[in-house]
C-alpha cells in the first residue's frame, strides 16, 4: 500500500511532542489539519506546475500559523526559538509530503484519513506512556507517586526508540513500503533542538555544532551497515535508523 499520511511529521512529533498529552493533542490535529489543507488545495487548483510554490506554503503556513495562533507557549519547557525551529520543521515535513503526492493520493481523504488516524493514536499514546511513566501525570494531574517515575522515558533517545517502533507498526499494519523515506531530516532538527550532550566548555553554539557532527557520522555509519543487513521488511529504512540513533543517543548522554 502506498504511504498516505505524513510520516516524517508524525515522526519527529512522535520525538519532540510526546512529553505530555497535551502536546501531542495539539500537534497530532495541526498536522492532520495542515496537510488536509495542503491537500485539498492542491486537487483544486489542479496539477499546473507553476502552482506547486502555493500549495507547498498553505500547508507550511496551515500548521505553522494554526500551532503558534492556538497557543504559542504550549509546547512545555520550550524557549521561543526551539518552539518556533520545531513547528517550522514539522510544518515543512507536512508540506514536503503533499509536494511529493500524485493527483490520485491528493483525492484520496479516505486512506490519508485511515493512516493518520493511527499514526495519531499512536502519537497518543506514545504522549501518555511517557508523561505517566516519566512525570507520574497526565494532563497535569498526578497518578503514580514519584517513586514509581523513571525520567528515562523522558529523555531524547526513548522517543527516537519509540517512534522507530511505532513507525514500523504503522507500516506493518499497512503494509508500507519505507525504504525510500528520509530519517536525516528527522534527526538532524532533533539534533539541534535537543543534543545528546552539551560541553559546558564550550559556547552553546559549538556544543551543539559538534553533537550534530558526531550524530550524523554514526547515522552514515549505522546506514551502510543496515544496507547489507537482513533486515525486517517494515523496519527498513527510517524505523531500523530512528531505533539506531536512539541507542547512540543514550550513549552520548552519558558523556
Amino acid at each position: 500500500m502506498k504511504l498516505k499520511y505524513p510520516v516524517e511529521a508524525f515522526a519527529l512529533a512522535m520525538i519532540l511532542y510526546s512529553l505530555n498529552l497535551k502536546d501531542a493533542i495539539y500537534v497530532g490535529i495541526l498536522i492532520i489539519f495542515g496537510t488536509l489543507v495542503g491537500m485539498v488545495v492542491r486537487v483544486y487548483l489542479g496539477e499546473e506546475k507553476r502552482m506547486q510554490e502555493v500549495e507547498l506554503m498553505t500547508t507550511f503556513f496551515a500548521v505553522f500559523g494554526s500551532i503558534y495562533l492556538c497557543d504559542p507557549t504550549f509546547y512545555s519547557g520550550s524557549e521561543t526559538w526551539q518552539l518556533l525551529f520545531t513547528v517550522v520543521a514539522i510544518a515543512m515535513l507536512a508540506a514536503k509530503f503533499v509536494w511529493q503526492l500524485d493527483a490520485a493520493s491528493c483525492s484520496d481523504y479516505k486512506g490519508f484519513f485511515t493512516q493518520s488516524g493511527v499514526a495519531y493514536a499512536v502519537l497518543i499514546l506514545i504522549a501518555v506512556l511517557r508523561e505517566l511513566l516519566g512525570k507520574g501525570t497526565l494532563l497535569g494531574y498526578t497518578i503514580l507517586d514519584h517513586g514509581l517515575v523513571a525520567t528515562g522515558y523522558l529523555h531524547t533517545f526513548f522517543g527516537f526508540i519509540a517512534a522507530g517502533f511505532a513507525i514500523a507498526g504503522i507500516n506493518r499494519i499497512f503494509d508500507i513500503e519505507s525504504s525510500e523515506l528520509q530519517s536525516e531530516l528527522i534527526i538532524v532538527p532533533t539534533a539541534i533542538i535537543a543534543t545528546p550532550f552539551v560541553v559546558k566548555a564550550l559556547p552553546i553554539g559549538f556544543s551543539v555544532v559538534l553533537s550534530l557532527f558526531l550524530v550524523i557520522i554514526y547515522l552514515v555509519s549505522v546506514k551502510g551497515r543496515i544496507m547489507y543487513s537482513n533486515t525486517e521488511k517494515s523496519f527498513l529504512s527510517m524505523p531500523i535508523e530512528l531505533i539506531s540513533v536512539g541507542i547512540v543517543y543514550m550513549i552520548l548522554s552519558f558523556f
